[in-house]
């Protein structure tokens, strides 16, 4: 049996209880979202400049890079008295040595330099640092310069002091200046060859008392007959270099016959670039270039003309002058060989 609670029908399910409605939770404020900047990149083919944390405060505290004081306008003035200071040599010096400039570039302050210890060397007789400068200035920079090569010669032959090797250099550097002696012109090429033909005689007149032989006589008598022969030209006294000749041959008459004979007459080829120019040598006209003419020793004026340009040079002729003159049109240039 069933008791009546078991026995009633089921009624409808209650209803499920409804939450009492709340307020709606505010949500927490948070940061906003950053948007993205886009950072630009590298500009194509340009470097990108990487700085590491500090090097701002290092190039800060970092001097400023000391100035070098190299003005070689500003320096000459002193350099040929000779008052430079050694962190100006030392400038000098870097400046020539430095093998990427331009050589013309390196031979500005290499000049400058040797000014400086020339004048050292002429005033207190401190030639060590004028010796290897020049020596240097022309194994690396060029032997080119007469004017230079000249001084060099003069300076090896007053300094020689008995030394052979330094009169056998004298002599050598004096030809070599001879042998560019085109470069100058007038009185100035007049007033260099006296000097250089004057140091060819009297340093082969002392290799020849150090070493007597044929040989030597010859280079001394030579020498001194060049340097006669051009004083003689110039209305001069030509006694000094008589008597190295006669020292030299021991016979003072054969030395002044020399100088009045036809051997004074010299060929001397006269060449242009383009060839075919007019020649006239003190005012005569002497044909079209290339020809050799034959000229007394002693000075002479030389007027070439081709295309409508003329160009005059004045020549020394003489025993150790050269012998083959070229003008060169385009260059407006004159060279010289022995």
């Amino acid at each position: 049996m069933h008791s009546p609670e078991e026995a009633a029908e089921p009624g409808p399910p209650p209803a499920p209880e409804e939450p009492e409605p709340s307020e709606p939770e505010e949500p927490e404020p948070s940061e906003p979202e950053k948007a993205e900047v886009p950072v630009p990149g590298p500009v194509p083919d340009e470097p990108v400049a990487v700085v590491a944390p500090g090097v701002d405060a290092l190039l800060a505290e970092r001097p400023e890079p000391e100035v070098l004081p190299c003005d070689l306008l500003a320096l000459e003035p002193r350099a040929r008295l000779g008052r430079l200071t050694p962190d100006e040599r030392s400038c000098l010096a870097g400046l020539a040595e430095d093998t990427s400039r331009k050589l013309t570039d390196r031979r500005k302050p290499a000049r400058v330099a040797l000014a400086d210890a020339l004048a050292r060397c002429d005033a207190a007789a401190d030639c060590a640092d004028y010796e290897r400068l020049q020596l240097r200035y022309f194994d690396v920079l060029g032997a080119y310069d007469p004017l230079m090569m000249l001084t060099w010669s003069r300076h090896l032959y007053t300094s020689a002091d008995g030394r052979l090797s330094r009169y056998r250099d004298a002599y050598t550097w004096a030809g070599r200046a001879s042998e560019r002696s085109s470069e100058w012109s007038g009185s100035t090429r007049t007033r260099h060859m006296r000097e250089i033909l004057e140091i060819r005689a009297r340093a082969a007149a002392r290799m020849l008392e150090a070493n007597p032989s044929d040989a030597s006589r010859q280079v001394a008598r030579d020498a001194a007959l060049a340097w006669a022969e051009l004083l003689r030209s110039l209305s001069l006294d030509a006694t000094p270099a008589l008597d190295l000749c006669a020292s030299a041959t021991g016979e003072a008459a054969r030395c002044g016959k020399r100088l009045t004979t036809e051997a004074l007459l010299e060929p001397i080829t006269m060449l242009s670039l383009p060839p075919r120019a007019e020649l006239e040598v003190d005012g005569e006209a002497r044909g079209l270039t290339p020809v050799t003419v034959d000229l007394p020793h002693g000075s002479h004026t030389v007027v070439m003309r081709l295309g409508g340009v003329e160009t005059t040079h004045t020549i020394l002729v003489g025993a150790g002058a050269p012998t083959r003159w070229q003008w060169r049109k385009a260059e407006q240039e004159w060279k010289s060989w022995q």
